[in-house]
């Protein structure tokens, strides 16, 4: 299990949110004296697509136009519909600013998850660890997924917290797996973590998750019967409606085969085989993080590796990278604080090696291709062990065994 220190979690949670909005405010501010707010698209779908239903014209039948001009349909299962239908009724401003709330509570979620979880963590709040916190939620605010995420008003970074929480051993081991088998059944990529339990023999974790996603989606067909057999029969499989496989922001495995024509005639078998092979590789990495105690690692690997598998990997589908470099610069040994520290700055916002364009000289195009390869290596390598301190001490202690992992009943 995960060493997890008796912090009191909502006075954390409540004195880092406090000063992180403290200074978020101020940077808002900023912003706005300086720049229009952004125009949430992806919000604007999911309010258009479930007023469309609410209408009686169809689910899918809405279809909003973006800025260039490219169609952008509701591509969720009709139980993400469900959930978001509170979003149809409120007004406009009060959605976009409790979105970008929302986004600043889930950072600060995060960090206080990560912080619990770092070695040696106290069992009190102190300043270091505060000013630790608010630094580590700006850092995820300012990364390239959590910031585009969040102009485009997605759920990305919700269904990772969510994910994340469960799969990392923040559930206790009795309710663990719902939480994935619900975010499964609203957006179909935290299923990844369904084998990672197999893999890890929490057998009831996994049979929660197969419960949870079978619930919800009934849920779906009751309340969307004729929406629920079209998706689940063919919207499913049409991944054209997500978006361009090839296009260079889609950081995916199957986008950088697709983009370098790689396989030849042969380009899906091609991908396959090499998403099969990642894949086994890296739930072996989390099955060991996971017997040597570190689910926190554990998950984040999982995590990458669903980056790294899915058709389609927009940036904000790629949080789980910042999230993964905060991780690496807690553990307080320098080589993965400098691996946290370059992947901070390679994923910071408006980095250039998640590109917008197209075309390029070779060099350019090699280096968009560095975001896929860092998931790619983080799947295959696995993430390095935690050191471990003795209880009131800052020494960490080497004993060269595994920690012992707290069994879970076989049911």
């Amino acid at each position: 299990m995960t060493d997890r220190k008796p912090w009191k979690t909502v006075q954390t949670f409540g004195a880092l949110l406090g000063v992180s909005v403290a200074v978020l405010v101020f940077v808002f501010i900023l912003i706005r004296m300086f720049a229009d707010p952004p125009v949430m698209w992806d919000l604007d779908v999911y309010r258009g697509a479930v007023r469309s239903w609410l209408s009686g014209n169809g689910l899918y039948e809405f279809t909003l136009y973006g800025p260039g001009g490219e169609v952008l349909p509701f591509t969720y299962p009709p139980f993400a519909a469900i959930l978001m239908a509170p979003l149809a009724v409120l007004p406009d401003g009060v959605v976009n600013l409790t979105w970008m709330a929302g986004t600043l509570v889930l950072c600060v979620a995060l960090s206080v998850i990560l912080l619990r979880s770092a070695p040696g963590a106290g069992r009190r709040l102190t300043l270091r660890a505060a000013i630790v916190g608010v630094l580590a939620s700006l850092a995820l605010l300012v990364s390239e997924p959590v910031s585009h995420g969040a102009s485009l008003g997605q759920v990305s970074l919700f269904l990772l917290l969510v994910s994340f929480t469960d799969a990392g051993g923040f559930v206790p081991p009795k309710w663990r797996g719902w939480l994935v088998g619900l975010a499964g059944a609203m957006k179909l990529i935290p299923l990844v973590f369904v084998p990672y339990y197999l893999v890890t023999r929490q057998w009831r974790a996994a049979r929660n998750a197969g419960l949870g996603f079978v619930a919800a989606t009934a849920l779906g067909f009751a309340v969307l019967p004729s929406e629920s057999v079209r998706y689940w029969t063919v919207l499913v499989f049409d991944t054209s409606r997500i978006g361009d496989v090839q296009a260079s922001r889609n950081k995916s495995l199957l986008g950088l085969v697709v983009r370098w024509n790689l396989g030849g005639d042969q380009q899906r078998l091609l991908w396959l085989a090499l998403a099969a092979v990642i894949a086994a590789v890296a739930l072996w990495r989390a099955r060991r993080h996971y017997l040597r105690g570190e689910e926190v690692a554990a998950a984040l690997v999982v995590g990458v590796l669903s980056i790294v598998l899915t058709p389609l990997s927009w940036p904000h589908h790629q949080c789980w990278v910042p999230v993964t470099a905060l991780y690496l610069l807690l553990l307080r040994r320098p080589w993965p604080m400098l691996a946290g520290v370059l992947l901070l700055l390679g994923f910071v916002a408006g980095t250039p090696l998640i590109s917008w364009d197209e075309t390029g000289p070779l060099w350019v195009r090699l280096a968009w291709e560095l975001p896929s390869l860092v998931c790619i290596l983080i799947a295959l390598l696995g993430l390095p062990r935690k050191l471990r301190f003795a209880a009131g001490s800052d020494t960490p202690v080497f004993t060269g065994l595994p920690a012992p992992v707290q069994g879970e009943p076989a049911s």
